[in-house]
C-alpha cells in the first residue's frame, strides 16, 4: 500500500483505474501488458511410478537452465488472452510483444489505451 498522502500514486493510479471502467470501443480498445521470469529447470531424478494405491511420486531436485521472460498480453473486454516466452528481457522485446494489438488486433484503431506495470522495460520509449 503507499504511504498516506503519496499524490505521485494517486496519480498514477487514477488513469488507469478509470480506463478500466470504460465500456468496450472498438476505436479505442484496451490492453494490457504484463512481464514476469520463469526459470528454465531440468529435473534430475526419474520419478518413481505409480502403483496401486500410490500415486506417482516427483522429486522436487531440479537443475537450473537460466531463465526465460514470458509477457502476457491481453485485451480483457475482448476476452483476448495470450502468453509469450522470450529468453531475454530487453524493452524492445517489450515493444515486439504489444505490437499485433495494433497491427494484427486492431489496425483501424484510433488509439489504444493500453495498460502496463511500473518496471523498467515496458516504457513508452521503448516503442
Amino acid at each position: 500500500m503507499p504511504p498516506k498522502a503519496n499524490a505521485a500514486f494517486v496519480c498514477a493510479m487514477e488513469e488507469p483505474l478509470e480506463g478500466s471502467q470504460r465500456p468496450y470501443d472498438a476505436h479505442r480498445p484496451l490492453g494490457g501488458c504484463a512481464e514476469g521470469t520463469t526459470p528454465w529447470v531440468k529435473e534430475v531424478r526419474e520419478p518413481s511410478p505409480a502403483a496401486p494405491g500410490r500415486l506417482e511420486r516427483l522429486d522436487d531436485a531440479y537443475e537450473r537452465h537460466g531463465t526465460g521472460n514470458r509477457c502476457l498480453r491481453c485485451e480483457p473486454r475482448a476476452g483476448r488472452r495470450e502468453v509469450l516466452v522470450t529468453a531475454r528481457r530487453p524493452a524492445g522485446d517489450s515493444a515486439e510483444a504489444i505490437r499485433p494489438l495494433g497491427e494484427v488486433c486492431h489496425p483501424k484503431a484510433d488509439h489504444i489505451i493500453l495498460g502496463q506495470e511500473n518496471l523498467n522495460t515496458p516504457k513508452l520509449a521503448s516503442l
